[in-house]
């Protein structure tokens, strides 16, 4: 590491160095943060959108027969 020469210059070093640990410690925080929430979800009991699309199928088909039900009596 080489020593400042004048104030700004050495100002200038400090800066740069707190900018760079600025960056590293705003990755490690979204890394954190995306980890939790990644756990978060996995937790929770979320209906996958095949499940969802073959029940809404199914709801709809059996509204269907319903009508049709109707109609016939």
């Amino acid at each position: 590491m080489r020593t400042p020469q004048n104030i700004l210059e050495g100002l200038g070093f400090a800066a740069n160095s707190a900018l760079g640990l600025g960056r590293g410690l705003k990755a490690e925080i979204q890394t954190c943060i995306a980890e939790k929430v990644e756990q978060k979800f996995k937790q929770m009991n979320f209906v996958r959108r095949e499940e969802y699309e073959e029940l809404r199928l199914m709801v709809e088909k059996l509204r269907q027969d319903q009508e049709n039900n109707k109609t016939e009596q």
